[in-house]
């Protein structure tokens, strides 16, 4: 990912848990660490974003650091946030937009019981042409 190009500084972790916490006082995001129950190892993070044109929706974002990856944290953090956001937030549904090579993160999202809906254009690749995403959708009514 992008923003994850560089070991952050001090400075930079703190600037970046200041927006957090203004973000999340806003009512625009929900960033959430994910822990090993048995370790306390940190081993990723999963958030809720407000970053959709249907302010009904929201989308959630996860990464897994790699000494963790494969071992079911994504997808129980995923299925966890999106029951909590559908439960008890006025939302129409939830998505989840992946990389088109991101197998992985594809696996998480089925698992996790979202819908492949289709695909629509990304951020730009580093040579400029918009990068394809996958969207998963888990809708409120399929929830409830």
């Amino acid at each position: 990912m992008p923003w994850a190009d560089h070991l952050p500084s001090v400075d930079e972790t703190r600037e970046h848990l200041t927006n957090a916490l203004a973000a999340f006082h806003a009512g625009e995001d929900c960033g959430l660490f994910i822990w090993d129950r048995h370790s306390d190892a940190y081993v990723g993070a999963v958030g809720l974003h407000a970053r959709l044109a249907d302010r009904t929706r929201r989308e959630i974002g996860y990464w897994i650091r790699t000494s963790a990856a494969g071992q079911g944290y994504a997808t129980e953090a995923v299925r966890a946030l999106a029951h909590a956001a559908l439960e008890h937030l006025p939302l129409s549904g939830v998505e989840i937009h992946v990389h088109a090579r991101n197998v992985p993160s594809q696996k998480v999202a089925l698992n996790a019981g979202f819908v492949y809906t289709g695909e629509i254009a990304g951020r730009p690749e580093p040579d400029g042409r918009p990068a394809r995403m996958l969207v998963y959708v888990l809708e409120a009514s399929r929830r409830r």
